[in-house]
C-alpha cells in the first residue's frame, strides 16, 4: 500500500494486526505498532483491541499490558476487556489479571 502512496487509516489496521497476531509474525505487528503511532492511531480504540489481541497471541504479555494501561478509562470498551481477559487466560497468566 504504502509503495503506492496510499497510506493505512484506523479500519487497515486492525486487519493487518489480527493477520500478523494469527500468524504469529510478531516482528511486522512491532512495525504496525510503530507505523500507528506515528500516524496518531495509538489512541484508536479498533486500533488498540488489535494490538492488545497481536501482543497476547504472539506470547507478549507484557506488550499487551502495556497496550491497555496506556489506554484512557473512558474508551474501554467491552472488546477491549474480553481482548485482555482472554489474553491472560490463553496465556495461562490469569492469576496476574487485570
Amino acid at each position: 500500500m504504502r509503495c503506492n502512496s496510499v497510506f493505512p487509516d484506523k479500519y487497515t489496521f486492525p486487519f493487518v494486526l489480527k493477520a500478523c497476531g494469527r500468524l504469529g509474525l510478531i516482528e511486522k505487528g512491532l512495525e504496525i505498532h510503530c507505523l500507528s503511532e506515528k500516524l496518531g492511531l495509538e489512541f484508536n480504540v479498533f486500533v488498540q483491541n488489535e494490538l492488545i489481541s497481536m501482543y497476547f497471541q504472539c506470547g507478549l504479555v507484557e506488550f499487551g499490558r502495556r497496550v491497555f494501561d496506556k489506554v484512557p478509562d473512558l474508551v474501554w470498551d467491552v472488546v477491549t476487556w474480553n481482548s485482555v481477559i482472554s489474553g491472560y487466560v490463553h496465556s495461562d497468566c490469569y492469576a496476574n489479571g487485570v
